[in-house]
């Protein structure tokens, strides 16, 4: 893992290239008032590539372990941000983020950003015999809430463990 992506673990909303993310909080971050401290929020520029599933793996396993997240959270964590991450590489478009917040109590909410659709999710339309598409069912069994945000110019798919 590159030094710059390690110490974005440890620094405030910073991206893994060291940028400050300026984007501002989301709705959930914002109603989310239980943060511990800055040191429990970290947000990572990702490229967008198929590469990019495992590195954001990596990165929330540091994390998570940094944190002393419980391992039911973060074995939870870690498939929510695979699956989010990977729809974001296969449906959208760049750029794409990952943000990950502890939240008191033990809780985590994860964002993963991108920039818009590039073409339609399916949501629930997954049959028996295909072999995609229940990536976000798999999400709202191991989440207590998920969502989505879009508007102009991004849209950020958020879940809540």
């Amino acid at each position: 893992m590159p030094a710059s992506a390690e110490r974005a673990v440890l620094s405030s909303r910073r991206t893994a290239e060291g940028s400050v993310d300026s984007s501002g909080p989301s709705p959930q971050r914002a109603a989310a008032t239980r943060y511990r401290d800055e040191r429990h929020d970290v947000t990572w520029l990702l490229s967008h590539q198929p590469e990019s599933v495992r590195q954001a793996r990596k990165l929330t396993t540091k994390a998570l372990h940094h944190w002393r997240v419980t391992e039911n959270v973060s074995d939870a964590a870690v498939i929510v941000v695979s699956e989010l991450v990977t729809n974001a590489v296969q449906y959208a478009t760049p750029p794409l983020t990952l943000h990950l917040c502890h939240l008191q109590g033990g809780g985590l909410l994860i964002e993963v950003a991108d920039g818009g659709q590039n073409s339609e999710i399916r949501e629930g339309k997954e049959r028996p015999d295909d072999e995609h598409g229940r990536g976000l069912a798999i999400v709202g069994m191991l989440t207590k809430a998920t969502g989505i945000n879009v508007n102009s110019t991004h849209t950020t798919r958020w879940a809540r463990i």
